[in-house]
């Protein structure tokens, strides 16, 4: 506010001797035709003028207001260029965008169109009195931002561990405010050693660690050790309140010697199936990649053939599928890769794979468990029981004893073989969950036989119908 008065005093000298001088004729004509008697009251302003702001492009209405004019004139004019705009409804100036406008009695607008960023500066309105009457305004043009390509390149390359600048400049009024973020919306990998000029930017808390940066402000983002993880675009965004915001594309190519990284170091498969290899190359730029097969490179043919899926802009998956696998397939496969910075490469041992042989078993004869009042029939299979102990002595699920301290007798019936009679566990679990049972086990000729009486044995068929049940389950889980 202080440079605006200091700058109207100083204008208002210099601008009052020159419209003195310019102006005065006109101003004496224009007494002859005034807009109507005074009555002997002095014009005045009777309001102060206020500062306008326009965007490029649009319209601009500078505006003041007074009373009492009489006789007298309202000039307008350019401080800072001592250019005369207009005399009372009278346009001096040769700019075709300016216009003049008088609004009932005391309304006095200056209008120009279509405003450029040349227009901005100060303007003052003036009364032809002695002494000089005037007010002064500000036009302030305002413009979008612009950013200057020859100082923002569009593609930067950089070696893995080396430095990189990206910079940005932009012009607009108000100064544009620059905004940093990669095309992918990821995080930027900033250290504490990368810089950046100016402040602000958005953060989000890591559950380990420093902050993610997701946006940096400033002219200028500096990444003092790439790596390949910093391979990405990246927009400069300009903004300063005046739409429309600008964005620059600037792509950072980090490049490396290649990497490779094999699914499976050895790969087994029974002959006549078919059979996938893979790699996972990372290059920058691009790697030429080979496979080779006991160090002879491998031709795409109809039953072995080769792809590359392209995973990122520096990876790259290599695919080598082998149909109706072969004795003569068996041996070593690698995936070579080269480009300009390096080489590289990945190995896999292929061998053929003898298919599983099935057996099939019969159920072996049951053993009756005791409990406190019955005789209940057990099922006991080949794979049905988890375990089953009598002191020291275990069945395991092949239906043969495990020996631990003791050697106790048995009597052998089929594939299993049944524990003497005596205290014994059942130990039974699987992903469901896990149960043990305590009775008196002793076996039974005849299979289901037993003298046991109606009653006990319908608790003996509630008891093998679980007993199923239980087995079942295991054998299925």
């Amino acid at each position: 506010m202080a440079q605006l008065l200091a700058s109207s005093v100083i204008t208002w000298i210099w601008i009052g001797t020159f419209c003195m001088t310019a102006i005065t004729p006109l101003i004496v004509a224009g007494r002859v035709h005034s807009d109507g008697p005074s009555l002997g009251f002095e014009p005045e302003f009777t309001e102060s003028m206020t500062n306008v702001t326009v965007a490029t492009g649009r319209d601009a209405v500078l505006s003041c207001s007074v009373a009492n004019l009489g006789g007298h004139k309202v000039g307008w004019v350019k401080a800072d260029t001592k250019a005369i705009q207009a005399i009372h409804l009278i346009v001096v100036t040769h700019n075709p965008r300016v216009s003049v406008e008088h609004i009932g009695s005391s309304q006095w607008k200056l209008i120009i169109k279509n405003v450029r960023k040349e227009d901005a500066g100060f303007y003052m309105a003036q009364i032809n009195t002695d002494p000089m009457k005037s007010q002064v305004t500000y036009l302030d043009v305002t413009e979008p931002p612009d950013i200057i390509d020859e100082r923002t390149p569009g593609e930067i390359r950089v070696r893995e561990n080396e430095a990189v600048k990206l910079t940005c400049e932009a012009r607009g009024n108000p100064a544009p405010r620059i905004t940093w973020k990669r095309e992918d919306g990821h995080d930027l990998h900033l250290t504490s050693r990368d810089e950046h000029k100016g402040a602000g930017g958005s953060f989000r808390n890591r559950s380990h660690g420093s902050p993610a940066v997701y946006s940096v402000d400033g002219e200028t983002l500096r990444i003092n050790q790439v790596s390949k993880r910093h391979m990405a675009v990246y927009y400069c965004i300009a903004s300063n309140g005046v739409p429309p915001s600008v964005s620059k594309r600037v792509a950072v190519t980090v490049l490396f010697a290649p990497t490779v990284a094999v699914d499976n170091q050895i790969v087994g498969v029974p002959l006549g199936n078919n059979v996938t290899l893979g790699c996972i190359v990372e290059s920058s730029p691009k790697s030429i990649n080979v496979w080779y097969k006991d160090d002879k490179m491998i031709a795409n043919s109809s039953r072995l053939g080769y792809e590359e899926k392209i995973e990122s802009s520096y990876r790259v998956r290599m695919i080598l599928t082998i149909a109706h696998f072969r004795k003569t397939d068996v041996g070593k496969y690698e995936c070579r890769c080269r480009n300009e910075h390096g080489e590289a490469e990945g190995t896999v041992k292929l061998h053929d794979l003898r298919p599983l042989i099935t057996t099939t078993t019969t159920t072996p004869p049951p053993i009756f468990m005791m409990g406190e009042n019955d005789i209940y029939p057990l099922i006991i299979g080949t794979t049905a029981w988890t375990l089953v102990s009598q002191r020291d002595r275990v069945l395991t699920t092949t239906g043969r004893p495990r020996h631990t301290a003791v050697d106790l007798p048995t009597r052998p019936i089929g594939d299993a073989e049944f524990l003497p009679s005596g205290s014994a566990t059942s130990n039974n679990h699987n992903r469901h969950g896990h149960d043990m049972m305590k009775a008196t086990l002793r076996p039974r000729s005849g299979g289901h036989s037993s003298s046991a009486s109606p009653t006990s044995w319908s608790g003996g068929l509630l008891f093998t119908l679980a007993a199923t049940v239980i087995v079942l389950d295991m054998v299925l889980s």
